[in-house]
């Protein structure tokens, strides 16, 4: 059969076909994009979480100025009794305190009398258990001998100084809650006690800080009454055994208490 040449020519000179495409070539062209962009959305999301997280480490690690950063707090928030003292108000002057401070007593009279009897062992390692979980870094000592008498002190010394820690006991009539109003001012304190009342009835009280005279000496109180009739007596002082010689305190002690009013409000709720 003889070959049209020209006919061949101008086939092989024309444009090619068009191509073809299968639907199963379609399938995987499309889910190969799906795929691409699912990947850099998670890229993205990987790239922003990983800022964010970034910058929160910052914000947690990088120091607080000294305008935004929180004081622990010194003060309980029991509230106050609802009583006033009978006396008027003196003022003192502080003595040798350093700083020096303007505080206030309010004399009582006709208070109820209590017995102080004998420190028990129980009560005393009770107490200093309890000290050492309200104070961890204070270094706890007996005085002289620890022996349990009328009044077991313990010498509390910190990077302040040494301080110390009375603890008496006694007994009283009547209901807790009728004992703790009727020695709200004790102290010759002048601002109400702070009072806490347990589940099984002990009344907790803390008192304000007062100062003694002639020899300046701050002294802060708790006093526990239970409901058995034995009370508790926690004293605070700022002076310890150091500032003593020959059984009577003759030097003015350190400039602040060993433990707040929070502290020794914790204290006394575990000697409770």
């Amino acid at each position: 059969m003889p070959v049209d040449e020209h006919a061949l020519r101008e086939l092989l000179d024309g444009p090619a076909p068009a191509g073809t495409t299968s639907v199963t070539e379609v399938v995987r062209l499309g889910k190969r994009l799906v795929y691409v962009r699912v990947a850099r959305t998670s890229l993205i999301v990987v790239l922003v979480v990983g800022m964010v997280a970034g910058s929160l480490n910052w914000l947690q690690s990088a120091p607080m100025p000294p305008a935004v950063l929180r004081s622990a707090p010194t003060e309980v928030d029991w509230p106050r009794v609802d009583l006033r003292p009978a006396g008027e108000p003196q003022r003192l002057h502080g003595g040798e305190v350093e700083p020096p401070m303007v505080l206030y007593r309010c004399p009582v009279s006709g208070e109820p009398q209590v017995g102080y009897g004998e420190v028990s062992g129980a009560l005393l390692g009770a107490t200093r258990t309890a000290v050492t979980r309200v104070l961890p870094k204070t270094k706890i000592g007996y005085w002289d001998a620890p022996t349990a008498g009328i009044t077991a002190d313990l010498d509390l010394t910190d990077s302040d100084g040494v301080g110390s820690l009375g603890v008496r006991s006694a007994t009283f009539t009547g209901s807790p809650t009728d004992a703790a109003d009727a020695l709200a001012f004790t102290d010759s304190n002048c601002e109400p006690p702070k009072r806490h009342v347990t589940e099984d009835g002990t009344v907790v009280q803390v008192y304000p800080m007062v100062l003694s005279e002639p020899i300046p000496r701050l002294t802060m109180r708790a006093r526990i009454f239970r409901p058995n009739g034995l009370l508790v007596v926690l004293e605070v002082r700022n002076s310890g055994s150091i500032h003593v010689r020959d059984g009577t305190e003759r030097q003015p002690g350190r400039p602040t208490l060993p433990m707040t009013e929070l502290q020794l409000a914790q204290l006394a709720v575990w000697v409770a």
